[in-house]
């Protein structure tokens, strides 16, 4: 499947499904968030949508909003917490809202899921002004 997005097939214009599109990072991640105490983000993290991309200029920019709700700055909401992730060189941050997963950063962009966003039919938004 990523060949075919990075391809632009069709399948892209709805599809948002992480793990459909990247299973391999997903798979990793899901396994580090046990690693980390934090399973209960496992329910959450195996239905993950991605519903916006974010508005930055790079031009491989791998982080994403994960909810359509309308956030202004999610470190403002009751239950708002961190999760920082150590995978091969990276690290993903999940900002999660109780058990939601709001948005997921990448510190160093990926750059097949990068382009892979790029491609996409999404709308971007930018991350609270900080």
């Amino acid at each position: 499947m990523l060949r075919q997005a990075l391809a632009g097939g069709s399948f892209m214009e709805n599809q948002q499904s992480f793990k459909k599109l990247f299973p391999d990072l997903h798979a990793k991640l899901k396994a580090k968030l046990v690693q980390a105490g934090e399973g209960g983000l496992t329910v959450a993290f195996e239905d993950l949508e991605i519903h916006y991309r974010c508005k930055c200029e790079h031009r491989f920019c791998s982080s994403f909003w994960a909810t359509s709700r309308a956030i202004e700055d999610p470190r403002d909401e009751d239950g708002y917490r961190s999760v920082w992730i150590k995978f091969d060189e990276n690290e993903a941050i999940f900002d999660v809202i109780i058990n939601e997963i709001i948005y997921i950063e990448f510190e160093t962009n990926i750059e097949s899921v990068g382009e892979v966003l790029a491609k996409m039919d999404l709308p971007q938004k930018p991350y609270f002004v900080g």
